[in-house]
């Protein structure tokens, strides 16, 4: 696999596309000197995830073989994923770090991806709701299904955590969202204390 140490946005979105067979999206532009491309088309005067968010409340993929020309007109996009490959489990930055603690303990390896507030958990597609619905009603988010959304590297202010990929560069197995469940649980009520 190449090392994505670059800041070419489709660079990236290849290598989600090809390694891990996620759909991707060109996402809103983060523009130091004006900040998100969203402001344009709103009154808003400010963006509460600048540069790392879809275009539309709705994903639309790219595909495959237009990925290079749909990021090379959107100058600085954010790589968007639709939740079709994975669920995401969204938490408060501190309740996810705790919760990550807890799964390293016990040789777990999901893939986390980070922004400024907050972190995703990616776990197996179809997971997430049936595992964790109860605690959605607290910290947890739950992202799942062509509705649902994650902005990954190289957006602005995102970074990997735990990547997706082992350190020879093969994808690594997502987790049941079972398999997760109560080391997020304990990290939602040990950071609440």
């Amino acid at each position: 696999m190449r090392s994505l140490t670059s800041r070419d946005a489709a660079e990236h979105a290849h290598v989600y596309l090809s390694l891990l067979g996620w759909p991707v999206a060109a996402g809103h532009s983060y523009r130091p000197d004006r900040g998100c491309t969203c402001l344009e088309e709103t009154t808003a005067q400010i963006c509460p995830r600048p540069g790392a968010h879809p275009l539309a409340s709705h994903v639309v993929v790219a595909r495959p073989d237009r990925v290079d020309e749909e990021f090379a007109a959107l100058p600085g996009a954010g790589v968007i994923a639709p939740t079709l490959g994975f669920d995401a489990i969204v938490l408060p930055k501190p309740v996810a770090m705790f919760a990550l603690v807890q799964l390293e303990r016990h040789s777990a390896q999901v893939p986390c991806v980070v922004s400024r507030h907050e972190a995703a958990l990616l776990v197996a597609p179809r997971t997430a709701a049936a595992a964790l619905g109860h605690l959605s009603r607290t910290v947890v988010k739950l992202r799942t299904g062509p509705d649902g959304w994650v902005a990954l590297p190289p957006s602005h202010k995102t970074r990997w955590d735990t990547p997706p990929w082992s350190s020879r560069g093969e994808p690594v197995e997502l987790p049941d969202a079972r398999d997760v469940r109560e080391p997020i649980a304990l990290a939602v009520k040990g950071v609440a204390r």
